[in-house]
């Protein structure tokens, strides 16, 4: 989400164990910034030491956890976002065992998102058409998790840092 407000390009990259998938990586994007957890980065610095392999170049890390919170200006002082059309590039294992990536842009998500909403809002509003489990309801009728008729929850197991779960579980 803040590569999205700071308007630049993200790469989520899920795995780090793997040293040659992610300098492919880094090295196909021409990555100039790395955000990392302090954990994630000293064990990666480890790994890169024991196995005498070469540091990636050109790459500036940040350790995530080192970052506070975003508070916005109460006065509305800042300049407009400037968002390139690109959102993010997404990478994933072609059939091959190549790495290919995806990109995303920003019209996209937001059309993906509009899909979901129009998706949820075909969910009946009345009980004579409702769909609900009648095993899910208390003894009155109501719903066990209480009423959602003002919004919809969605549960979602899908990873949050990859394309319909970044959608789903940030996002919408």
């Amino acid at each position: 989400m803040g590569c999205f407000i700071a308007g630049v390009v993200a790469v989520p990259i899920n795995n780090v164990d793997d040293y040659q998938k992610l300098s492919l990586l880094l090295t196909t994007t021409q990555a100039h910034l790395a955000l990392t957890t302090d954990n994630n980065l000293k064990a990666f610095h480890r790994d890169i030491t024991t196995q005498r392999l070469k540091w990636p170049s050109g790459v500036e890390w940040w350790k995530t956890n080192d970052f506070g919170s975003y508070h916005p200006k109460k006065k509305d002082e800042s300049t407009p976002l400037q968002v390139p059309d690109l959102a993010y590039i997404e990478f994933s294992r072609a059939p091959t065992g190549d790495l290919r990536g995806v990109v995303l842009s920003h019209r996209t998500i937001m059309h993906q998102m509009a899909c979901i909403s129009a998706i949820i809002s075909t969910i009946p509003a009345n009980e004579a058409t409702d769909t609900f489990n009648p095993g899910l309801r208390d003894k009155t009728g109501g719903f066990l998790a209480g009423s959602s008729r003002s919004s919809e929850i969605i549960l979602s197991y899908l990873d949050p840092r990859e394309g319909a779960g970044m959608i789903l579980g940030v996002l919408f």
